[in-house]
């Protein structure tokens, strides 16, 4: 079968990065690592992935794989959650877009806008998330901020009784499960009520 993406050039080329880019046990363990793969008869490409991303891991960690503790292990865990999340807002909102900087300007309007329906469901699929996950405000912070919004909205009708439980629950939730925030265009179909509304409000925004 013909190599059309010249997989195996690009193997060869990671094996060779491998071996001039890594030193001592690093280099070794990779390497004994590849030919158990390639022994295994895995697949050029997902060999490749397993090397790159063991490279990045390692430059990450900034020390050999050997020496690396506990806490490293940690904080490798969450940054390779932060590329993955990072991953998924590029894919949804374009490469321009990086969390913590960028703002989506629907659900800003939202947080300004009391409602007296779907305030559950705002929270938990576009608040919450978005606050955890887009902007990167801290737990308390969005606690404080959703309560505040809140507040305003209870002046227009009662909020349940187990409002805040649902509050809390859905700022963990949005952070255990990297939740992103409901797409404006599914929101039509969700509440098409508070669709129309944002959207009048949005084009005086602008």
């Amino acid at each position: 079968m013909r190599d059309l993406y010249n997989r195996k050039a690009k193997l060869d080329y990671w094996i060779q990065r491998v071996n001039t880019g890594l030193l001592g046990t690093d280099k070794s363990d990779l390497v004994k690592l590849i030919e158990h793969m390639q022994d295994k008869e895995r697949a050029a490409l997902w060999i490749i992935r397993c090397i790159t991303a063991l490279i990045s891991i390692r430059k990450q960690l900034g020390k050999p794989f050997k020496d690396a503790t506990k806490d490293d292990i940690k904080l490798i865990l969450k940054w390779m959650k932060e590329i993955k999340l990072q991953n998924r807002l590029e894919k949804r909102y374009g490469s321009k877009f990086t969390n913590d900087k960028s703002k989506i300007k629907w659900i800003e309007i939202l947080l300004q806008t009391p409602i007296d329906d779907y305030r559950k469901n705002a929270v938990a699929l576009i608040v919450a998330p978005y606050l955890i996950n887009i902007r990167k405000v801290s737990y308390e912070e969005s606690f404080l901020i959703l309560k505040g919004w809140l507040t305003k909205c209870a002046e227009l009708r009662k909020l349940d009784d187990d409002f805040e439980y649902t509050l809390k629950y859905s700022l963990s939730t949005a952070a255990r499960k990297q939740r992103l925030p409901m797409k404006f265009d599914t929101l039509k179909t969700k509440n098409s009520d508070l669709h129309a509304k944002l959207s009048i409000l949005i084009s005086k925004h602008d």
